[in-house]
């Protein structure tokens, strides 16, 4: 609408409005009647907001909407605001000084249309939202399906006194937070409790609340309960508390058979799930929380699929007797974070229950040792497992899988594995489990101190011939902060990934190749060798060599690997790196070649170049006889070499080089850089679109220019940056990595 009070007054004079929908953020702007009585009686459909602007989305489903923002003088002139009320169908009130005006003066009529009510940040000292102990209506909000209570700070109890029977008897969705006073939703003398069409119940930052549901009913009235989220209540101690007399604590167990999510967080006195109210107040809580798992035989979740637990005091979350073979059989997610005391997450007796379990999360759970309780772990099956992410578990020593050997079933799925912050396991996979993963999509493992190899040394049972561990599937592989990692794996067997794109090796100071040979470790007198480094002959021994293979590989990235003195050996099997798109070194200071010449056909889709600070780099390709008369770079299109401080050129033999497609060239801080290359450089200007600072030195080709500017001291500067877009790695990977992932 406008903003003067005639554009308001004016709807006086639409004699069949039957529709009306307008927000008046200014309350000043709202006159007492803007509408007539006839009018309002009238309107089959409306949506008025007054004292701000809603997105009426939420509310899209009810023909009646209204919106009261810090607009308490409009409710006490009374008037056609307060005549809406009766119709309403949802209301919003947010910020009034004195709720109390609105819920009062109507609470004879109970908000017979009312569907969904929201209460927001609105003072008036209410205890509670009904009182039917001084006056007894014969219904009380019998259509509400939405109830949404925030930021009330006196309110202690929604109900108080005995609930006419069809009170709430609608009610699907209730939302609580912020209300610091609540001590219970309802306590009926008769029971009651409004609880048979509940599907939806989040409650945040109520304090003081001891329990969440209290009633002996509950056992038959959270039959259609299918959400819900507990969130910073400090006092919480069970989510369900039954009299120890009452009918309900004589049943073998409780149901609740349409709960599909269950979130507890920040709950630090929680308990457990479900408790009598006479033992929990008679134990000790030092005892109950010494020897009661959180789920005990109790209640039972047929159809639970979602389950996230953080920070919660507790040491155990499951029963250790058998739990009906219904419970938990539908479970698919699974997530821990941040329960600081627990020590095992699935008793011994639970691995049959969880086949349907598909995604599983552990984080920062300190004192966590194992996941399966005890060493017998061969009779846990995951067939389903699709997702496992263990993070910052400093204890964990071991999962179910590397302790025995398994049937596939437990990984015959696992598509997405990422390992974090696990300091106390030495290494991942079994020998026996590696031979498992044939899904496997996803590896990521990082900062585990003391993990020195991925795969573990085999134990070969006699008769039995594995010549090679295939990972079929394995797209992307990243290996990071790892500061004992020696290798992927020392072993007899070849390796091989066949669907493999992206590999990234950061910060392992102590990783000196990536598959190794077994008889090293009969070697530790010679400190292996310096570090695995060279052979018996004294050969320095490559990174990559024959018993790997990888044809399918994109992206390489190779970061502080202190050990590494060699990446490739000068032959390698055919199929092995011919699509390496994207190579980057850096910061591998004892590093001497980053390629042999020899290697170059192998390297054929070669796009993109980067080698820096490696401390003892002098040329970037190595001398190779017999490679023939010229050496070509067919499509790499960005070259650079920076903060190389003994490089003297990128190529010292006397072979042509030739790069049809090289765009950008950026060198960086390479003092001793006397020549790009010996033999002759067939890189003409006009194809190169960056230079760079090398620009304003151009002397008609790369290999004078290089020699023009070491003369004059520049190559050791810290050069300039240009501002202009060049082709860099991020251009590319969509593009590519779905052109090699079609490949493989």
């Amino acid at each position: 609408m406008g903003r003067n009070n005639a554009s308001l007054t004016e709807l006086k004079h639409l004699s069949y409005l039957r529709t009306l929908e307008i927000q008046v953020p200014d309350v000043e702007l709202c006159p007492k009647n803007f509408l007539s009585k006839n009018q309002i009686n009238q309107l089959i459909e409306y949506k008025i907001a007054i004292g701000s602007r809603y997105q009426w989305s939420a509310v899209e489903n009810n023909s009646r909407a209204l919106e009261l923002s810090r607009c308490q003088s409009i409710i006490q002139e009374g008037g056609g605001v307060n005549m809406m009320l009766k119709r309403v169908e949802a209301l919003i009130l947010k910020g009034l000084e004195d709720v109390a005006t609105v819920l009062n003066y109507f609470r004879i009529d109970a908000f017979p249309n009312l569907k969904r009510l929201k209460v927001d940040g609105c003072g008036g000292k209410i205890e509670y939202l009904v009182d039917t102990t001084e006056t007894m209506p014969p219904s009380i909000f019998p259509v509400v399906e939405i109830l949404d209570l925030r930021s009330m700070q006196d309110l202690r109890q929604i109900c108080h006194g005995h609930l006419p029977s069809t009170s709430f008897s609608v009610l699907r969705e209730l939302w609580l937070d912020n209300l610091p006073e609540l001590i219970n939703l309802w306590e009926d003398p008769t029971g009651q409790a409004p609880l048979s069409s509940l599907r939806q119940v989040k409650v945040r930052n109520c304090h003081k609340m001891k329990y969440l549901f209290q009633q002996d009913i509950i056992v038959g009235d959270l039959g259609q309960l299918e959400y819900l989220n507990l969130d910073s209540c400090d006092n919480m101690e069970a989510i369900l508390a039954i009299n120890a007399e009452g009918a309900a604590a004589q049943a073998d167990e409780i149901v609740l058979h349409k709960l599909e999510e269950l979130n507890l967080e920040n709950l630090p006195n929680l308990v457990r799930f479900f408790c009598k109210t006479n033992s929990l107040a008679s134990d000790s809580s030092s005892y109950i929380r010494a020897h009661e798992p959180l789920f005990n035989r109790k209640v039972v979740f047929p159809a639970l699929e979602r389950l996230s637990l953080e920070k919660l005091d507790m040491e155990e979350i499951w029963h250790r007797q058998l739990l009906p073979a219904k419970n938990f059989n539908r479970l698919r997610e699974l997530s821990i974070n941040n329960c600081e005391h627990l020590i095992t997450i699935f008793p011994s007796n639970l691995g049959q229950l969880l086949q349907n379990l598909e995604e599983l999360f552990v984080s920062e759970c300190h004192l966590l040792e194992d996941l399966y309780e005890g060493d017998n772990a061969t009779s846990v099956t995951l067939p389903k497992i699709w997702t496992v992410c263990l993070q910052g578990l400093p204890k964990l020593k071991g999962t179910w899988w590397n302790k025995a050997c398994h049937e596939s079933r437990s990984f015959e799925n696992l598509n997405e594995l990422t390992i974090r912050g696990c300091n106390c396991m030495r290494y991942l996979f079994s020998f026996t489990t590696s031979k498992l993963l044939i899904k496997l999509h996803e590896l990521e493992i990082e900062e585990c101190d003391m993990m020195k190899e991925i795969i573990a040394i085999e134990r070969v049972e006699d008769g039995e011939v594995v010549d090679a561990i295939v990972f079929p599937k394995l797209f992307s592989l990243s290996l990071r902060r790892m500061p004992e990692l020696t290798s992927f794996y020392q072993g007899n067997c070849t390796l091989e990934f066949q669907s493999l794109v992206e590999l990234k090796i950061e910060k392992c100071p102590k990783m000196h190749t990536f598959v190794g040979s077994s008889t090293n470790r009969s070697k530790e007198a010679s400190e292996e060798r310096l570090e695995g480094q060279t052979d018996q002959e004294g050969t320095v021994k490559p990174f990559f060599n024959k018993k790997v293979v990888l044809p399918a590989l994109v992206f390489l990235t190779l970061q502080r690997l202190d050990n590494l003195k060699k990446i490739w050996e000068n032959k390698l099997p055919i199929d092995c790196f011919n699509q390496l798109s994207f190579l980057s070194v850096r910061e591998c200071n004892n590093l001497l070649q980053v390629a042999p010449s020899k290697l170059l056909p192998m390297l054929h889709y070669l796009r993109e170049l980067i080698v820096e600070e490696c401390d003892l780099v002098e040329e970037v390709l190595e001398q190779v006889e017999d490679s023939g008369g010229k050496v070509m770079f067919p499509y790499v299109q960005t070259l650079r070499l920076a903060h190389l401080p003994n490089l003297k050129s990128f190529y010292l033999g006397n072979h042509a080089l030739e790069w049809p497609f090289l765009k950008k060239v950026e060198f960086e801080d390479c003092p001793k850089m006397q020549t790009f290359s010996s033999g002759l450089l067939l890189t003409p200007k006009q194809d190169i679109s960056s230079l760079g600072w090398l620009e304003r030195f151009w002397k008609g080709d790369l290999n004078s220019t290089v020699q023009h500017v070491f003369k004059e001291g520049k190559l050791g500067e810290g050069e300039e940056k240009e501002e202009e877009e060049t082709l860099t790695t991020q251009q590319f990977p969509r593009e590519v990595c779905k052109e090699a992932e079609d490949k493989a």
